[in-house]
Parts: structure tokens; sequence; C-alpha cells
């Protein structure tokens, strides 16, 4: 188990939070590929998997983003409710159960909600490698749309494609 350090908390989206976690000392993190997670000992004791969703090979921060539910069994809860910038929470890994393919020559990422978290970090994969992908993203809504200030650039070079169920994105 590492103990990392709560260093921001950003606003993805509603109900939406992401947290930045860094090593206390200033320590590199140790490495992990695109699609890679993190187990997180959440404040009321729980653990709970949560996609790394910052670029592979930053190894000065960890970034994961939590959706919190209504029906949550306390977890998603707790992180929202709980945690603040500068506490100290237990994680392990990272560990990866959903690698890219290294020889797909183009690759089309789908993603629904929260399930963009893994597939934002493969993007910005694929970009370091020069390789060809697209990405489509539904969302219940705009607002329910995270990390749409990393997505913008991507959507008006047509690489990124947003949906949302309740209607073209659009037409506003």
């Amino acid at each position: 188990m590492l103990k990392l350090r709560v260093r921001s908390i950003t606003f993805e989206g509603e109900d939406i939070l992401s947290f930045e976690l860094v090593d206390p000392a200033g320590a590199e993190l140790p490495p992990f590929d695109a699609g890679a997670h993190i187990d997180v000992k959440t404040p009321v004791g729980m653990m709970r998997r949560y996609s790394l969703c910052n670029a592979p090979g930053r190894r000065d921060h960890y970034r994961i983003a939590v959706l919190q539910t209504p029906n949550s069994r306390g977890g998603s809860r707790a992180m929202h409710e709980l945690i603040r910038a500068g506490d100290l929470i237990e994680i392990s890994g990272p560990y990866n159960f959903f690698l890219l393919d290294a020889l797909a020559h183009h690759v089309i990422l789908l993603a629904g909600g929260i399930g963009i978290t893994p597939l934002i970090s493969m993007v910005e994969q694929l970009e370091q490698q020069g390789k060809s992908y697209e990405l489509h993203y539904c969302t219940k809504s705009p607002e329910r749309t995270a990390f749409l200030p990393r997505l913008a650039n991507r959507v008006a070079t047509g690489r990124v494609h947003i949906y949302h169920d309740l209607g073209d994105p659009l037409q506003g």
C-alpha cells in the first residue's frame, strides 16, 4: 500500500470529482500504462477501484475521477463528502487489465458516462505514440460530461465525438 496526499480536487461535471494524488515527499509514483487502475481505501474503510485518468508517463501524480451515485454503498459518497485537499489516502496498484492493443493501426474507443476515465488516458497515450484513433463518448447531458476542457480541442479536430441521452450536443 502507498500513502498519497490529495493535492487537489477538481469539479469535472455534475456529481463527478477528480482527485490528484501525489507522494507526500515528492517521490515519483510507480509507472502505469493507459487503462490502469488503483485500489483506493476510502475514508470509511472500503476498498474501491478507480481508473487512472492522467497521461501515462506522468509519474509526479495520479488522477482518478469519482462519480457520486445516489445508491452508493458508501464508497463514492465518502470520497465526495469526506476527502479534502491535503488528506492522506492509501492506495494499491497500479494494475492493468484493460491494455490497448499495441499492434492496432486505428483504435476506436467507446465510452459511456464515468467509463471515460481509462479511455482519456488511452487517448493521451495514442497521441504520444502518433497513432490514429477516434473516441465516441455518450453521457446523460452536457452537465454530466466529465473532462470537457481536456476533450474540447479533440472534438474540434473530429477525433472525439460526444453524444448525450438528451439529444444532439451541438443543438445546445
